[in-house]
């Protein structure tokens, strides 16, 4: 295992704790540097509530999805029982990985030796090991993750004995009821799958999603064009302990076939997954860094039960249109703060609010991982 500290990573922490102060970001070279991206899939992945997948594709027993958390390969099962597993992704015999895709089925069988594990992820058969005197079955489970459930999503956090999500975020139920937020699963349907590739360090693709300070200049004919966005518009944010919240007060829904959003809620949960909200569609999503300079960017959209279709088309279309402009901004981000000559960014108080949040949170992570807690 590496060993970080402050100066392998180029951090002065008393420096960085008052540009922190003073709304800037981090140093520059936190964005590109590789050591840096390193200590990061420990120190903010490692132990956090990050979304996984709709709770539709593991309604029924036997249901089996894959996916990333961070750096890490995850596969989560519902069992006959129809309880829900969490594993990592990785065969104990030789480090393959157990599952390829989703998929329904009793069993997990890696496809390197065909060792076999239950959908509780106790080792079932392992073929060559019967004579083998010191070989315990019952060693071998594949190694656990914590799995949770809200609204109509799966969550995963990588450290096994971690809290429940509701016990790491206390205040999400009483916002989701004041806010409006339909956390029925029954509501709504799985539509479609969007995975946006960037070109781009993951701090900066969560910078961009949790402000609209830039919508009207980059999204000028997507998502501004459905959305009141400007300074003076009913758009309203929160932060509320390690997640943050943000809405745009009703309006009047339109029906002459101009895609205008009447209503609209989000949260925001440390370090990157976003639950949207508005007329009769949402979203759940998850950032996953792939490298210091790229990271992917997961979006489930739903239908409500009942909503046209098309419209709700219409209304993915807007989005990911909206998120392949944010792709090209932190691109070029990315490219201009890898020149070394901006040696941070500053942050706008009231408009970048919950850039400053997060940022915060960040720093905060790194510092407790390097054993310098405020």
């Amino acid at each position: 295992m590496q060993t970080f500290t402050a100066d392998r990573l180029g951090l002065d922490i008393a420096e960085v704790d008052a540009q922190i102060d003073g709304r800037w970001s981090l140093p520059a070279h936190t964005y590109f540097d590789p050591d840096v991206y390193e200590f990061e899939l420990g120190a903010v992945f490692s132990a956090r509530w990050q979304y996984f997948a709709p709770l539709e594709r593991l309604a029924e027993p036997g249901s089996v999805v894959t996916g990333d958390i961070g750096a890490l390969p995850v596969v989560v099962t519902r069992d006959e029982d129809g309880e829900l597993h969490g594993f990592l992704n990785v065969c104990r015999h030789r480090g393959y990985r157990v599952v390829a895709g989703d998929r329904n089925g009793r069993w997990l069988q890696c496809g390197y030796h065909g060792w076999t594990y239950r959908l509780d992820g106790s080792l079932a058969r392992s073929p060559g090991t019967e004579d083998d005197p010191s070989f315990c079955a019952g060693e071998m489970s594949l190694l656990p993750v914590a799995v949770d459930q809200w609204a109509q999503g799966v969550y995963v956090n990588p450290d096994p004995d971690a809290c429940t999500l509701r016990e790491a975020h206390p205040l999400l139920e009483g916002l989701a009821v004041d806010r409006g937020f339909d956390t029925d699963p029954s509501h709504y349907r799985f539509h479609r799958e969007i995975v946006t590739e960037n070109a781009a360090n993951w701090k900066l693709w969560y910078d961009n999603g949790v402000e609209c300070y830039h919508c009207p200049h980059i999204h000028g004919s997507t998502f501004a064009d459905a959305y009141d966005v400007g300074p003076e518009s009913g758009y309203r944010w929160d932060t509320h302990g390690t997640m943050s919240s943000s809405h745009f007060e009703p309006s009047e829904r339109v029906d002459d076939g101009t895609l205008r959003s009447s209503t609209y809620c989000s949260f925001q949960f440390f370090p990157g997954a976003h639950a949207v909200q508005q007329d009769d569609f949402m979203y759940m999503a998850r950032v996953v860094p792939t490298g210091p300079e790229s990271c992917l960017f997961v979006c489930h959209y739903f239908a409500e039960v009942g909503a046209d279709l098309d419209r709700v088309d219409r209304w993915i279309d807007i989005w990911d249109a909206t998120f392949n402009e944010d792709a090209e901004a932190v691109a070029v981000q990315q490219r201009n703060l890898r020149t070394g000559r901006l040696p941070r960014m500053r942050y706008v108080d009231q408009r970048e609010g919950p850039v400053l949040f997060f940022n915060r949170l960040i720093w905060e992570a790194y510092k407790e991982a390097l054993g310098a807690s405020s």
